[in-house]
């Protein structure tokens, strides 16, 4: 998954989020700045004693793709497929008219 913003012209590249979720837990949400989705990840586990971190770590693991993609959006990326950058704005302005 790619995702670009086009008033900051910073494309950012999410690869396989599901495995890196899985390796890495939250510290792959703090890669990505998903601080919401941190907090909830660590209160679970100091409010259950850590007993809800494996619970967590599949879940957030199956959820990644969505939480990276929706956090994205929410801040104006847009997902790129099989097109440049340059692209992705022509097709944006084609289809405002």
């Amino acid at each position: 998954m790619q995702f670009y913003n086009k008033n900051t012209n910073h494309t950012v590249t999410a690869e396989m989020p599901w495995l890196w979720a899985f390796l890495f837990g939250a510290f792959y949400f703090m890669f990505h700045g998903v601080w919401t989705h941190v907090a909830i990840y660590a209160g679970a586990v100091v409010i259950t004693g850590g007993m809800a971190a494996p619970f967590l770590w599949i879940g957030y693991s199956i959820a990644a793709k969505s939480v990276i993609e929706s956090h994205y959006l929410s801040k104006g990326y847009k997902v790129v497929t099989n097109l440049t950058p340059s692209e992705v704005d022509e097709s944006a302005s084609s289809s405002v008219g």
